[in-house]
């Protein structure tokens, strides 16, 4: 892990260094999962540097906030990391939530181990405490708006881009060309093996119609179906 702000907070917080140990335990013995181990860390990290901004939190640990009554105070941290935006509900790192909120719950296991081991009732019974408002209320708060967001991303990426509709004009003279063509092959005295490639020629020319055509269908019932929604 390089030398950092966020590496120095990872050192340095008994929480983080826990959660390592057990991914070293389960992952460490594959050097393939190394970096998968120090992206885990920094991003748990970076939510407590984000979390030590606010006055007051500079010296706090991991541990420190882990209390009911900072859940909401977590959940902002996570957004700010995660580059929520308020007005559109949408995360520029959407996926970094989601990672964060495993990451949290795995924190919070280890806090509640703790305390067991230590007979701390108090660092055991808090730590459940916020660990049962994850499950109740994580997924309304953050996981939902993360996997919209990841989830419309994957939708745009697979838009078929919009013919232009000189590039139809084109494409469709040309196949009609080319169907006259191999149509008047069929009607000529051709030898068998002409005729053959004819019917192969234009089959393929009825798909690629039939594939133009869908397109553009689908794209004016897209549109249609847009402006009625925003009537």
């Amino acid at each position: 892990m390089r030398n950092d702000e966020i590496s120095r907070k990872v050192k340095s917080d008994n929480t983080i260094l826990a959660f390592g140990e057990k991914l070293c335990t389960k992952r460490g013995h594959d050097e393939k999962q190394h970096n998968y181990i120090r992206q885990k860390l920094r991003e748990v990290g970076r939510l407590l540097k984000d979390m030590r901004s606010c006055p007051g939190n500079v010296e706090k640990s991991l541990e420190n906030f882990m209390y009911s009554d900072a859940f909401k105070f977590i959940t902002q941290s996570c957004k700010n990391v995660a580059g929520f935006d308020g007005n559109t509900n949408t995360y520029a790192t959407p996926s970094l939530a989601l990672k964060i909120g495993t990451t949290l719950q795995k924190c919070l296991k280890i806090l509640i181990s703790k305390g067991i081991e230590t007979n701390n009732q108090d660092l055991q019974t808090r730590a459940e405490e916020l660990s049962k408002l994850f499950e109740i209320n994580w997924t309304e708060d953050v996981s939902s708006n993360a996997l919209r967001t990841l989830h419309e991303a994957k939708q745009n990426s697979q838009k078929e881009l919009l013919p232009l509709a000189n590039d139809v004009k084109v494409m469709s003279e040309y196949l009609r060309h080319e169907a006259e063509t191999h149509a008047n092959t069929l009607q000529e005295s051709a030898s068998d093996c002409e005729k053959r490639q004819a019917w192969h020629k234009l089959s393929e020319i009825c798909l690629c119609l039939i594939e133009t055509i869908r397109r553009c269908v689908k794209n004016d019932s897209r549109r249609i179906f847009k402006k009625q929604i925003d009537k």
